[in-house]
């Protein structure tokens, strides 16, 4: 069962996206409520719907002080981050790099106060043949590349703390992606708007939509989702200008049709919000468990190591045309390009030849997964549990 303190943060979502006043009683412990907003990052949403309330209460200065500090810090590091974005665009309209920009930077703007968005990076599209280049002029902005996290489809660029993930697709070759959801991806340069020749392109919001909706479910699927994720699903779909009858197409094309609908069904039942789009009823015990788990969870949910490497052999067998045998292996005998990266194969760089090696490595590095590789794989337990669940999601 919830605690009142749970129940009042999800009435804060709901009348944040909807416009509303949020009312407070009197019998919150407000530190629990802290506790909430900082393991969600909604302590500045939570901070914009109560503030008046928050410096009337019989809370200590430095409790009420701390509260304000942070929605303050989000609006300063907002603004840094849309000053250096500025830059970023000058240098690709300089260069003629067309890019777009997508997930949480972009969708922040619909937000009733785009600031309190926050986000740990911001999600850039260039062509893969421009992807080089985009790179060398981030670097002559005082960009750094950041080797640790970087992988040949996910470039991490780091300047004043703030990161550019630089990707080259929308969606990349994931052990759980069909060729029909990759092959719509490839298709993103379709649905952009281009404004004076301008570098930068504005990727169609009902494209957007259901682009998110497969983010989701790539989250979900590993377990790392959180209310945030959701939001933004909202957020998009209350937008005037989606088009709901291609919207539906879509999802149908990509086998996302049960999905979409348990997602909105949460959004709606979590938010207050009215979706135009068809509806379903969601069982009260998973309603409860899930939000229950999301509640827990943090802004990403709780995953350790060992259950996402468990997920993925699960995935791959669930999802993909090959054996979990196929799953493992792939999973283990990773391509040059990917393992290139990994901050453990280093000697590897600029030594294909090194590959064989960097394999016997890399299962002595990560002996630990072995085990839950091979549960992942064959535990018939866990896959009845993962089965039931995803059934219940419409996967």
């Amino acid at each position: 069962m919830m605690q009142k303190e749970e129940e009042f943060f999800l009435q804060v979502l709901a009348d944040y996206l909807n416009g509303r006043l949020t009312r407070v009683p009197e019998d919150l412990d407000w530190s629990v409520i802290e506790s909430i907003g900082e393991a969600h990052e909604m302590t500045g949403v939570i901070y914009h719907q109560c503030k008046n309330n928050i410096v009337q209460f019989n809370l200590p200065d430095t409790e009420k002080n701390k509260w304000k500090r942070v929605y303050i810090s989000n609006f300063i590091l907002y603004s840094k981050r849309l000053a250096l974005l500025k830059q970023v665009d000058a240098a690709f309209q300089k260069e003629n790099i067309p890019y777009l920009i997508f997930k949480g930077t972009e969708i922040a703007k619909y937000y009733p106060v785009p600031a309190q968005r926050t986000m740990g990076d911001s999600d850039f599209l260039v062509h893969e043949q421009d992807k080089q280049r985009a790179c060398e002029a981030l670097t002559r902005l005082g960009f750094e590349m950041d080797l640790t996290r970087s992988n040949y489809n996910e470039w991490h660029i780091i300047k004043n703390d703030m990161t550019i993930e630089l990707h080259h697709k929308l969606i990349y070759d994931y052990n759980v992606e069909l060729e029909a959801i990759q092959n719509w991806g490839n298709k993103v340069w379709d649905y952009v708007t281009v404004y004076n020749n301008q570098a930068r392109r504005e990727l169609d919001l009902t494209y957007h939509l259901v682009y998110t909706i497969l983010h989701l479910r790539k989250h979900l699927l590993q377990e790392i989702v959180g209310f945030r994720q959701f939001m933004d699903v909202a957020e998009l779909a209350l937008q005037a200008d989606i088009n709901w009858k291609q919207a539906e197409l879509w999802f149908d094309e990509l086998n996302l049709g049960n999905f979409s609908q348990v997602c909105f069904a949460f959004c709606r039942k979590w938010f207050d919000i009215q979706i135009p789009n068809r509806k379903c009823e969601l069982e009260d015990d998973f309603y409860t468990l899930f939000t229950e788990k999301m509640l827990a969870g943090g802004v990403f949910g709780l995953i350790i190591d060992k259950k996402a490497t468990e997920n993925v052999v699960f995935n791959e067998m669930r999802f993909a045309k090959s054996s979990s045998v196929y799953g493992i292996l792939k999973y283990a005998f990773l391509p040059y390009e990917k393992m290139r990266p990994l901050p453990y194969c280093k000697f590897l760089d600029g030594r294909p030849y090194l590959l064989p090696v960097a394999w016997c490595w890399r299962f002595i590095y990560r002996f630990g997964k072995v085990v839950p590789l091979l549960k992942g794989a064959y535990d018939s337990d866990t896959i009845k549990k993962k089965e039931d669940m995803l059934t219940k999601w419409g996967l």
